[in-house]
């Protein structure tokens, strides 16, 4: 497993133990989360995504809608986001 997708699996595994907490204050919202902590959150997952990586670059962030029962498979999308045409 290269560094990227082993830090992100990390990221992954702390989303997973604060699940409940963060169901609790984001429920069915898309959440950007790092670290133990939501560095943003919003209805709309690509907005999120462009503001994340707008802002934090290349961390291995987790962005993932916040819903019950908890999506337990993920696929890594490129941090290479470009802004959609209006």
């Amino acid at each position: 497993m290269n560094r990227k997708r082993q830090r992100l699996a990390e990221q992954t595994h702390r989303f997973w133990n604060k699940h409940a907490e963060l169901y609790a204050q984001y429920p069915n919202q898309y959440v950007a989360f790092y670290n133990e902590a939501v560095l943003d959150h919003g209805d709309d997952v690509r907005e999120l995504a462009v503001r994340v990586q707008t802002k934090y670059g290349d961390l291995p962030v987790v962005i993932s809608q916040v819903t019950n029962p908890p999506v337990r498979r993920y696929k890594m999308i490129s941090s290479h986001l470009q802004k959609s045409a209006p």
